[in-house]
């Protein structure tokens, strides 16, 4: 399903990782067990090793200055973690839980956030996991993260 305007969390520029770098993962094998839409037919996924404390790093673009919405169409599953939100240094959420017993997308918005014109820098650093979190296999952990898209409004 096309949005206006989002910006590909797949196609978004890394700044930092300091974990496994995030894949361009294809929703394709798990269609089965997906519930709610996506934007395309991949997301940016990022699980691999991954544990609190760790932080990615990932440019948005806004094309204007000022306080805006901004949309995170979020990956929530049963092995997704807490994280915290940050946009250009300033925290947005402490807290985001993407726990779903189901393997979804969903919309979070952020509303009045600072935005520069142009390049912005978006930041998640894993804080936990919620205690109903349960790994798909054993190893895989519970601080998983997907990101279908942006949109700036």
């Amino acid at each position: 399903i096309a949005v206006p305007g989002a910006q590909e969390g797949e196609a978004l520029d890394v700044l930092e990782c300091t974990a496994d770098r995030p894949i361009s993962k294809l929703y394709d094998s798990h269609v089965k067990f997906w519930r709610g839409r996506w934007e395309g037919n991949s997301h940016l996924w990022w699980g691999r090793r991954v544990k609190p404390g760790d932080r990615l790093r990932l440019r948005v673009e806004s094309k204007a200055a000022g306080r805006q919405a901004l949309v995170l169409a979020l990956t929530r599953g049963s092995d997704h973690g807490l994280f915290k939100v940050s946009v250009n240094g300033t925290i947005v959420a402490p807290a985001l839980d993407l726990y779903d017993p189901d393997l979804r997308t969903s919309e979070v918005e952020f509303k009045d956030v600072e935005l520069k014109a142009g390049a912005n820098e978006l930041e998640f650093q894993i804080v936990g996991s919620n205690s109903r979190a349960r790994e798909w296999g054993p190893g895989t952990g519970l601080h998983k993260f997907g990101l279908d898209y942006v949109l700036v409004k």
